[in-house]
């Protein structure tokens, strides 16, 4: 649900475009589960679709030919704002799901308490059975001057499930003998179809996933959160903005896993490597590391170090984020084993303080290096290094490598 409220959010609310969400009830008719072939159909004659509770969710149903009348009749008057597209006959579950077995000659349907309810269908069908409000198509009707010619689903199921089942699908033919040209396994007189120019291949939906995540990237780097719109997002990508849904089920949830990638791969780039011969050594090397992160993935680090959103959730995540940066350092610096330090000045929490003083240096660093590309990284590496080698070299005279 609140994936299609955002998704409403950012349709009505888009500036320079007119935008209307038509709210659908559940569509029946030819080709849908509720069809005399649909799941649907077939789980309630095997009487595993139940009532769940007391059934008080209340249903809106909407046959797929008026839905289609209702959907022309919004774009040809160039409708805005929010119509729901239901028949006139909202029914509670205990209602219509007896009432449909009986059209189908199914046996009644069984019940199950709320406890078994959301063990075999989980939360949201509980929700469905015993929560859901109804909705009504005045002000669709008032305003788009539609009509639903099937005022009722008793009167539309009987309609459709009293008709002739719908014919199977035509099965493919048998694979044609290596070698064989495809005329050759046509009917006499046909000539196989040609090929059609420009077809593409379908993406799979972990590569869709990825693409999404990279442009997603891109938006929130420079728009921030709260400018950043799924609607520019999917723009970004090249999709529509529902199938972003398919994927994430928010904004927020696109947010945060970007987040969270994010954050993973800087911490493994900067952290894991190679044993340094002397403290200045690692130190170049770990800057080094965290420079070149920088330079190939410049949105994900504005992502990861712009100032963080008002949102808890995120704004937690962030400070995570920072948090297990400033103890990577720390550790490294652990590694030197003495520090002249002032009296007074626990070890731990000196490791601590340089670690969060280095960090925030080269996150100053980093973000003018964002608005100046054009600047060398070697450039920017030695500075950094010769600011934090120079100050650390006042501390301690060694920083020995990992194997010391």
């Amino acid at each position: 649900m609140a994936a299609i409220a955002d998704l409403e959010r950012e349709t009505l609310g888009t500036a320079r475009i007119r935008g209307a969400v038509l709210r659908y009830g559940f569509f029946y008719g030819p080709g849908t589960s509720y069809a005399a072939g649909g799941s649907i159909a077939a789980d309630v004659r095997r009487r595993r679709f139940p009532v769940v509770g007391d059934g008080a969710g209340v249903f809106c149903f909407i046959h797929v030919e008026d839905a289609a009348q209702a959907t022309l009749a919004a774009i040809e008057q160039r409708a805005g704002g929010v119509y729901n597209i239901v028949d006139e006959e909202p029914a509670t579950a205990a209602d219509w799901v007896p009432a449909y077995a009986a059209i189908l000659g199914a046996p009644a349907p069984r019940r199950v308490p709320l406890w078994l309810g959301r063990v075999l269908g989980g939360p949201y069908a509980v929700y469905l059975m015993t929560q859901m409000p109804g909705a009504s198509n005045e002000h669709a009707k008032t305003a788009l001057g539609w009509r639903p010619l099937r005022p009722s689903w008793r009167g539309g199921f009987r309609e459709d499930l009293a008709a002739p089942p719908e014919p199977a699908p035509a099965r493919a033919p048998p694979c044609r003998p290596a070698g064989r040209r495809a005329e050759e396994s046509m009917p006499a007189g046909q000539s196989a179809p040609p090929a059609r120019p420009g077809t593409r291949r379908r993406l799979s939906a972990a590569r869709r996933r990825d693409l999404l995540l990279q442009a997603a990237a891109g938006v929130f780097a420079e728009q921030g959160y709260h400018g950043a719109s799924m609607t520019a997002i999917a723009a970004a990508a090249g999709i529509a903005p529902s199938v972003i849904y398919d994927h994430f089920s928010s904004k927020k949830d696109l947010h945060l896993e970007l987040l969270t990638r994010h954050a993973r791969a800087m911490v493994e780039a900067t952290t894991n490597l190679p044993d340094a011969g002397s403290g200045e050594e690692l130190v170049r090397r770990s800057t080094e590391a965290f420079f070149s992160y920088v330079e190939h993935n410049r949105y994900a680090w504005r992502m990861l170090f712009r100032d963080p959103p008002a949102d808890e959730q995120i704004a937690a995540v962030h400070a995570g984020i920072h948090q297990r940066g400033t103890a990577a350092i720390a550790a490294l610096i652990h590694l030197a084993p003495a520090l002249r330090l002032p009296p007074g000045i626990p070890r731990e929490r000196a490791d601590e303080m340089i670690a969060r003083a280095i960090k925030s240096g080269n996150d100053g660093l980093a973000a003018w290096w964002y608005e100046h590309p054009e600047v060398p990284r070697d450039q920017v590496v030695e500075i950094a290094v010769s600011l934090c080698w120079h100050g650390l070299a006042r501390l301690t005279r060694t920083m020995p490598g990992r194997d010391r």
